[in-house]
């Protein structure tokens, strides 16, 4: 069985305390997340990063710098939602993305009702369980073995 990972991105925003930026799902009230979504046809990852955050936070790309991306990483759906469009699961790249302008803020969107400023191991805490080992790999990728909450 040949078992298809949608190509996703995943925006790891973080402001000048050092705090990330999470948001509350509309869809799932106290489900909480990075903004994030998927790599169209014909557009890098880079590209889509830029996309997803404007269309999901309203941040914009002169707003902000790209610091660095993690190595592909992936997850499963949960058993209810296999073959969601046809996938299985998602393979995402992380984005760092620093603040640089203080002034803009987050916006509600479709997808999110709210969004909060947490250090990286709230982030994590609040992550549902089938996308923590996901989080796990990304965020020591991009900060290394110190964040960790083991």
């Amino acid at each position: 069985m040949n078992e298809l990972y949608r190509s996703n991105v995943a925006l790891i925003v973080r402001n000048s305390d050092g705090l990330i930026l999470a948001g509350e799902r509309r869809d799932i009230p106290g489900n909480w997340q990075l903004p994030q979504g998927g790599v169209d046809d014909g557009e890098s990852f880079e590209m889509a990063a830029w996309r997803e955050l404007l269309e999901e936070t309203g941040l914009i790309k002169e707003s902000l710098r790209l610091i660095q991306q993690s190595a592909p990483v992936s997850y499963r759906f949960p058993d209810h939602a296999q073959g969601w469009r046809g996938f299985v699961g998602q393979q995402q790249r992380y984005f760092l993305l620093d603040l640089i302008d203080s002034t803009v803020k987050p916006v509600p969107s479709d997808e999110f009702s709210g969004w909060l400023w947490l250090s990286v191991k709230e982030v994590y805490k609040r992550i549902v369980d089938f996308k923590k080992s996901a989080y796990k790999q990304a965020f020591t990728d991009i900060f290394g073995e110190g964040w960790n909450v083991d």
